[in-house]
């Protein structure tokens, strides 16, 4: 059956021992992909559900060697760095975590270091060594404190405005119930005014 979702985007790297390089990237929950592997290949899905139109394609040197101009040397990536493949991910423990993969597998994490590197940006990026020397990255976005500090002065704001709220609901309430007490008891005098002009009549019959 044909690999479903086939990916769109290859990556191919010269290896000096196919199954130990095939058994490095196991380790790293890179995907196996039959369809695209024999004796001289090994075809990988690039993990993380992000990264899943990604295939690394690793070929024995002879192998490589025919896809190369005629003439052309196959680098050792163990004493010239050509390029860098990095892969997205997403946190920082997954970042981490890659990296202690690839030092049990028996590749090389941190073979460099920049101090504060992607820091100003937001980004979190370690770096790693395959068997081969193929340098790669692990990167992933970090939350920026910017953000996290307008969330909690929006969430500040919006206390403040319901606090506010609650006073002024209160404060008419209390204006209300004062308007109700001063009509009741403006209510009561003028019904016991007309009360005592009756009363001063009827004396004045009497007498």
């Amino acid at each position: 059956m044909p690999t479903a979702n086939p990916p769109s985007f290859f990556i191919s790297l010269p290896v000096a021992s196919l199954n130990s390089a095939t058994e490095f990237y196991k380790s790293l929950s890179f995907t196996p992909l039959p369809d695209f592997s024999d004796a001289n290949t090994s075809a990988f899905r690039f993990p993380y559900k992000s990264n899943s139109n990604i295939c690394l394609m690793l070929h024995s040197t002879s192998r490589f060697g025919e896809f190369v101009r005629h003439g052309s040397e196959i680098i050792n990536a163990k004493k010239v760095t050509g390029a860098i493949y990095t892969l997205g991910v997403a946190s920082r423990d997954d970042v981490d975590g890659l990296l202690e993969k690839a030092e049990r597998g028996g590749g090389k994490k941190d073979p460099f270091t920049m101090d504060g590197y992607g820091k100003s940006v937001g980004i979190y990026t370690r770096s790693f060594e395959d068997l081969d020397g193929h340098i790669w990255e692990a990167t992933t976005m970090l939350e920026k404190k910017s953000e996290k500090s307008n969330e909690k002065s929006s969430e500040k704001s919006s206390v403040k405005s319901s606090d506010k709220s609650s006073v002024k609901s209160s404060d008419k309430s209390s204006v209300k119930s004062s308007d109700k007490s001063s009509e009741k008891s403006s209510e009561k005098k003028t019904e016991k005014k007309p009360e005592k002009k009756s009363e001063k009549k009827k004396e004045k019959g009497e007498a």
